[in-house]
């Protein structure tokens, strides 16, 4: 019969053979976290143009368009830290409950915590640089010269649809209205350039 001592040195020998694949995946998962928070807040810099573009009819300077992206893209990735830090203590509690006092999880540590928020901040800041240096040197006029392009694919959109309604009924035109509205129509292309 196993003594509990001898227990618990076998589980963290266990574990501690998982650590370069747990480090390995940790940091996948990081790298994609990474490219898709860019990608969402570079997608949102596009959509938001026109906003930005009323923002500076109103008077605010370019230090403030600056600083509001920034503040968006930092706000969207700490609040996401924050979650996984109550989804981790959850997590923790939880594990702690079931396994009993056998092999006990620890808490995360204030450590990882603050660098885990630096890391969020950091990578906020990563991410928004060039929306928000884009939101900054944007001309009032262009932006909302944008906001007319965005208005003339819509109507595009809409006459072709309608047309397709008239010429063929019910369900050909909603499976038309589906093609023609999906993002990654040719005209969205054409449109752009």
């Amino acid at each position: 019969m196993r003594s509990s001592s001898a227990l618990a040195a076998r589980t963290v020998r266990q574990v501690a053979e998982f650590g370069p694949i747990v480090y390995g995946i940790m940091g996948a998962v990081f790298f994609t976290l990474v490219l898709l928070t860019g990608n969402a807040i570079g997608y949102t810099a596009r959509e938001r143009t026109p906003e930005w573009a009323t923002m500076k009819t109103v008077g605010f300077s370019n230090r403030a368009m600056l600083a509001v992206v920034l503040g968006e893209s930092v706000l969207l990735l700490a609040l996401g830290a924050l979650a996984e830090f109550l989804l981790a203590h959850a997590v923790v509690v939880g594990v702690n409950l079931r396994s009993g006092p056998q092999v006990p999880l620890a808490p995360v540590a204030e450590l990882i915590r603050a660098q885990g928020l630096t890391l969020a901040v950091l990578v906020g800041l990563l991410a928004g640089a060039l929306p928000a240096v884009r939101a900054a040197r944007q001309s009032v006029t262009a932006g909302l010269r944008n906001l007319q392009a965005d208005r003339d694919v819509r109507f595009a959109r809409l006459v072709r649809a309608e047309s397709m309604r008239r010429m063929h009924g019910t369900l050909p035109t909603l499976i038309a209205m589906v093609v023609v509205n999906s993002p990654r129509h040719p005209a969205d292309a054409s449109a752009d350039s």
